[in-house]
């Protein structure tokens, strides 16, 4: 955490806040907070509704430069940052830099799309391939997913893409309701190949392509992206249709290895390239920036403050644009699987909060859901807003925007009421991210942002931003409880409800 004595200075200036009986705003309203805005290209960031003053600023300043924040940002680019609890490198952001190797996994890529959407590579069926399933979970999906949402009008429409990630078979069922499946090429994203909801679809759709009597050529609809090239092969994945990436990407930082290859085949070489620059932009900026002017770095900086000296413990994402509606979800994991952890770097329990609970809905549908308790409940939270700036001034575009101002103005300043239950309390911190457009370039930079911020968090907090050892355990105690299910495992008198279930299933 923070060095002591920049930790008491904050935590008088949060008392000082804290105390005040009325609008938190009160005295801070009157500070010229200009110089919370800052641009990147086409994206405007405003901070200026968080409860800080030139004081509190320089604090946060301070510590970060006593932690020596930026020389622990540059070992992520030179590839020596080390998950010790895995002990292993964390490449993600050497791996896109490497420009050798990155370039030459790109071109195989662009091989493949070129193959895959001129015919020359063909389906079980011998014809070009009209459908494409992408199949994995968290990390190896919900950034692909997001993207895809956001960037349909980029689709040059020569492939159908869907993404299944539900071990529940009516998912990939609805799915293969819409596809000619002989036609269809299954891409199983999975870092270890091993990933039980995975597989468990592979076994699904294997089973369903078996009934089509195409021998051993129903492999041809199948494609793996996977560290774990011996794995895929035991499934039967051709060695051509498999494609690789290093063991040392964590899977929810991996949107610019191959697992991003099912965007590549749905928006085209062109932008899927732009999306990359947009990504090697906010590199850039992570990196070179002084803490005061960087934008990952600021946001990383003002959530701890939110989080360890205001108590605000949780925090929404809102993007006021439907072509965003997912971006929330990618969000979720990149915060709350990197940074919910208790234990530090050095193995010890740690007596502060890191990660918050973070959530989000689509705008304006989240003010008709649970904005009701944000205005007038009595938990606090943080918020981000996330909107777009259409140029051609529409009625739609101007409506989001002004409602997306007006919530944001509402939650940091509140209102008074002569009626107590019509107050607003307000007294809620939340920043404004603002894209011209929704192009492959700005998701590029709106995505390493949040990212970039996350990794500030983790190193500010001095914890593991790359491992997931709770995510694991919970693998492990379903197994055994999956065996308990099936009769591979002896009860004890505290699996009631595996009891019940049991008799239902005999039923």
């Amino acid at each position: 955490m923070l060095n002591k004595k920049f930790d008491e200075k904050l935590r008088k200036e949060a008392s000082l806040i804290l105390k005040q009986k009325k609008s938190l705003t009160e005295n801070i309203t009157k500070l010229d907070k200009s110089f919370l805005i800052h641009q990147i290209d086409n994206l405007t960031v405003d901070l200026s509704r968080n409860f800080v003053n030139k004081n509190i600023l320089s604090y946060l300043y301070k510590a970060a430069y006593d932690l020596n924040l930026k020389s622990k940002i540059k070992k992520l680019f030179l590839n020596k940052h080390r998950s010790l609890s895995e002990n292993k490198l964390v490449s993600f952001i050497y791996n896109r830099h490497d420009k050798k190797n990155y370039e030459n996994k790109i071109r195989e890529m662009y091989l493949l799309h070129d193959g895959i959407k001129s015919g020359e590579i063909v389906s079980c069926s011998n014809e070009k391939f009209k459908h494409i399933v992408h199949i994995g979970i968290g990390g190896s999906i919900l950034g692909s997913k997001a993207l895809s949402h956001a960037l349909a009008s980029y689709s040059d429409h020569l492939l159908d893409i869907h993404y299944v990630s539900s071990a529940d078979s009516s998912e990939i069922n609805y799915v293969l309701g819409k596809c000619d499946i002989s036609r269809t090429l299954f891409i199983f994203m999975s870092k270890s190949f091993q990933t039980r909801e995975v597989l468990l679809n592979y076994e699904y759709i294997k089973n369903k392509l078996q009934k089509l009597n195409y021998g051993n050529k129903i492999y041809k609809n199948f494609f793996a992206v996977t560290a774990n090239v011996s794995n895929a092969l035991k499934y039967k994945i051709p060695k051509n249709n498999i494609i690789t990436f290093s063991k040392n990407i964590p899977g929810r930082f991996s949107i610019t290895s191959p697992i991003s290859f099912t965007l590549l085949l749905e928006v085209g070489k062109k932008n899927y390239r732009q999306f990359i620059n947009g990504v090697l932009k906010i590199d850039s900026h992570f990196k070179n920036k002084k803490i005061e002017k960087n934008i990952p770095i600021l946001l990383g900086l003002l959530s701890v403050w939110n989080i360890n000296y205001l108590n605000i413990t949780t925090h929404c994402v809102n993007a006021y644009a439907y072509k965003l509606r997912s971006l929330s979800d990618y969000i979720q994991q990149i915060e709350m699987e990197s940074n919910g952890k208790s234990v530090n770097n050095n193995n010890h329990k740690i007596s502060y909060n890191t990660a918050p609970f973070l959530f989000g809905q689509e705008g304006t549908e989240c003010q008709h859901s649970f904005f009701q308790m944000v205005h007038q409940g009595s938990l606090k939270m943080s918020a981000d807003f996330i909107g777009i700036i259409n140029s051609n001034n529409s009625e739609s575009s101007n409506f989001l925007l002004a409602n997306l101002i007006a919530q944001s103005n509402l939650l940091y300043s509140g209102k008074e009421n002569n009626h107590s239950n019509m107050n607003i309390n307000g007294n809620c911190p939340s920043n404004i991210i603002l894209l011209d457009s929704i192009t492959p370039y700005a998701l590029g930079m709106l995505m390493t942002i949040y990212d970039h911020k996350v990794i500030t968090e983790g190193l500010l907090w001095n914890i593991n931003s790359f491992d997931q050892w709770g995510v694991e355990e919970g693998k492990k105690s379903s197994s055994n409880i999956q065996k308990k299910i099936i009769n591979k495992s002896k009860l004890n008198k505290d699996d009631i409800i595996i009891k019940l279930i049991k008799k239902k299933i005999k039923k």
